[in-house]
């Protein structure tokens, strides 16, 4: 009886364990920002405004693009890993490519994580870094 609530116990505190794991992990599979200009993820045009990005568990990963008001989303498929170097632990960032009139969703760096580059601009061209949550 003894070692019946102590595997009982045991298994809660497993439970209890993985739950928070997975919350907190999806909290950081996600950026929320406010886009303050029209941008293009490929060829798909996306209009300033509120996004939610997600990163999906496959492998390799793919970022779901979602406008708050339901005025556009996308799937990103990743391209490579960015290592995250001299970025703090709770970062989250959005860099914009600016090339030619175009400006160009070209990274998203959740926070906790390294960065996944979504597109690779050729041309010359300027960043934009936007902060996120």
């Amino acid at each position: 009886m003894k070692m019946n609530k102590l595997k009982i116990v045991f298994m809660m505190c497993v439970v209890a364990v993985l739950a928070v794991s997975f919350a907190s992990a999806g909290a950081r599979n996600q950026i929320i920002a406010e886009v303050p200009h029209d941008f293009v993820i490929g060829d798909t045009p996306m209009p300033a405004g509120k996004y939610t990005f997600e990163r999906g568990g496959s492998y390799p990963p793919m970022i779901t693009c979602r406008n708050a008001k339901g005025e556009g989303s996308s799937i990103m498929h990743v391209i490579t890993t960015l290592a995250r170097d001299g970025m703090g632990e709770s970062d989250a960032k959005l860099v914009f490519d600016k090339s030619e009139g175009k400006v160009e969703l070209s990274e998203v760096w959740f926070a906790g994580q390294d960065g996944y580059l979504v597109c690779g601009t050729v041309a010359a061209h300027t960043h934009d870094v936007l902060s996120a949550k």
